[in-house]
């Protein structure tokens, strides 16, 4: 399973960006995070949390995010998830989220950062991830070219 945190300011993308690299039909959107969001879930592959604030309870998030097959409660009947991605969408930073949690229950909080694919603040950049817990974009390794190796010792 792909997680991925996206935040940012009001407006700069953030919801479009989801609709227009996965379009319209296999992305199940939700701003309801109360009893009963899962009940028009119907098998689409990308699971779109948007407006995200801490807005599930931790060990419910940690359950939907694990990659593991799940029935979901709903109102009425519950609902397999099928979905293999995950948008978690907010103006609020990973390091804002779940702040009781990350003071109270660190190997918790541990465990929602390691399902995290990757963090973008779209403030920042569309393309290059942020760190999880700096919020500073991750810039690639400056490679160093070597013309000839055949004399290095390994």
């Amino acid at each position: 399973m792909k997680v991925y945190y996206i935040y940012g300011s009001a407006g700069c993308g953030k919801t479009s960006y989801v609709f227009k690299k996965h379009g319209y039909d296999d992305v199940y959107r939700t701003t309801n995070y109360e009893f009963g969001w899962i009940d028009d879930y119907n098998g689409e592959k990308i699971l779109f949390l948007d407006e995200f604030r801490s807005s599930f309870k931790i060990s419910e998030v940690l359950d939907y995010l694990d990659g593991q097959p799940i029935r979901i409660r709903g109102r009425h009947y519950n609902r397999v998830a099928c979905y293999d991605t995950v948008y978690i969408v907010s103006n609020l930073s990973l390091q804002e989220q779940y702040t009781n949690i990350q003071q109270n229950e660190p190997k918790t909080w541990g465990a929602f950062c390691r399902r995290i694919t990757a963090v973008y603040n779209f403030d920042e950049s569309k393309e290059i991830p942020v760190n999880k817990v700096t919020g500073k974009l991750q810039t690639k390794p400056t490679l160093i070219p070597i013309d000839d190796d055949s004399e290095l010792p390994f």
